[in-house]
């Protein structure tokens, strides 16, 4: 280290460092998305389906009380599982989980309040696309102080 660099104070060097790597940074993408709550919604009812024949199967053959459980199991399992698709749902247009938590506990109406209500994260994307071109006709400037 020389006699120079360490006279530099801290915000001198700080003023000193290349930013411009890092001036257009995508923004890490949502794991909430439409497809993956659709997915989770498909699975919840295939959870269903599936428990509630595994009990009539066992039933049939086995013990009642197994059938009982393997109905409790599915029910609990599925209620869980729409629960967070439901709230994936919500998150992917732009709205809280916890309202789409809400909504599933509704019902079937809860899912028609959930299909029309419009789609917020459409246009926060579509503001961030025209601020990102007209970004990039701007050279890259870092502010002085």
């Amino acid at each position: 280290m020389t006699a120079d660099e360490r006279s530099e104070s801290g915000a001198e060097r700080l003023k000193n460092i290349d930013l411009s790597a890092f001036a257009h940074v995508e923004p890490k993408k949502s794991w909430m998305t439409l497809k993956r709550a659709f997915l989770i919604l498909l699975f919840a009812f295939a959870w269903l389906v599936g428990f509630i024949a595994l009990g009539a199967l066992v039933g049939s053959y086995v013990d009642e009380k197994i059938a009982g459980l393997c109905l409790g199991i599915a029910l609990i399992g599925f209620m869980v599982w729409l629960l967070i698709g439901f709230a994936v749902w919500a998150g992917a247009k732009g709205y809280s989980p916890l309202l789409g938590a809400f909504l599933a506990w509704i019902g079937p109406l809860g899912m028609f309040i959930l299909v029309f209500l419009p789609d917020k994260s459409a246009r926060r994307s579509a503001n961030s696309v025209v601020s990102k071109s007209q970004d990039q006709h701007r050279p890259y400037m870092p502010d002085t102080v």
